[in-house]
């Protein structure tokens, strides 16, 4: 399998900072989905009250993994 790239909501929690260190490990691009204000281009913005989401910034990415808790 080539590189993919996941963009991952939840990537500053448990599971979700540990599957992203994973997918780094193995050559794989991450984009984490934040609520703040993005600190560079590997970050996406998702305002959960809004809804707003740039949907083109998905325009490249292979997957989508939920890794939020409620």
């Amino acid at each position: 399998m080539g590189k993919a790239v996941a963009a991952i909501t939840g990537s500053s929690g448990l599971i979700g900072s540990a599957l992203a260190a994973a997918l780094r490990v193995a050559d794989h691009r991450v984009l984490r989905i934040v609520h703040r204000v993005p600190a560079n281009s590997e970050e996406l913005h998702l305002s959960p009250e809004s809804g707003e989401f740039d949907r083109d910034a998905l325009a490249d990415v292979d997957v989508v993994i939920s890794s939020t808790t409620t």
